[in-house]
This record gives structure tokens, sequence and C-alpha cells, in this order.
């Protein structure tokens, strides 16, 4: 399902940093036909391209400041910011803890009938 929601904490933006996280979730759920991504230096390196190339990854960039033209990611950042207010996470520790249970939850929510747990896990 294109709503199923993977995450991982990253301490650093490096290339080198988002590629290590990116080959763990590929290794585990296979990798996606689409990477969609903003106009960033580091998501847009040759170094990237090289990788998503390497497993048969198409690079598509959202328009640049018109976050509506990302319309997958922005109500997933806005359903998760919900949670964490309905939640009373405030602080960045907080947040890193509850993550989580967070995507968890995202991930059970029904998105067009079947929640996207169900449509990868069955």
């Amino acid at each position: 399902s294109r709503r199923f929601l993977c995450w991982k904490v990253l301490h650093t933006m490096t290339t080198a940093s988002i590629i290590s996280a990116l080959q763990r979730s590929f290794s585990r759920l296979g990798p996606p036909r689409v990477l969609i991504c903003d106009n960033a230096k580091n998501l847009n390196s040759s170094e990237m391209r090289s990788f998503l190339d390497s497993y048969g990854t198409k690079l598509e960039n959202s328009t640049s400041y018109h976050p509506q033209g990302n319309s997958i990611a922005e109500p997933v950042h806005r359903t998760l910011h919900r949670l964490a207010r309905l939640h009373r996470l405030h602080s960045p520790g907080d947040l890193k803890k509850a993550l989580p249970k967070l995507v968890y939850v995202y991930n059970c929510r029904p998105h067009k009938a079947q929640s996207p747990y169900y449509m990868l896990f069955g």
C-alpha cells in the first residue's frame, strides 16, 4: 500500500545516513517503484540517484515551496502532528519515544476501506 508508513529517526541528514536507513527498509519490505522527496541536495545527490537506480527506484521531486504538491507526505505529517497533540507529546524526547506507537496507530487506520497494515501483511 502506498499509505504504509516506515520510519527511522536520523541524527544526521547526510546522504550516507539516509541511504543506510533506506537500505534497511528496502531489505525488509522491498524497494518502492517511486520515491518522492523534496529538492534537498542530500536527496538529489549523484550518490542517492545511483543507490536508487541500483534498486530500480525512480526519484521524483515535489514542487518547491508548494507542500500541496506532495499530496502523500503532507497528510501523513498532519496526522502524526494531530496524534502527537492528542497524546500530549510536546518535547522532542517524548515524541521520539512515542513515534513507534504513533506510526503503528497510523498504519492500522483504514485508508479507503483497508488499513495499510492489512494491505501489507494481510
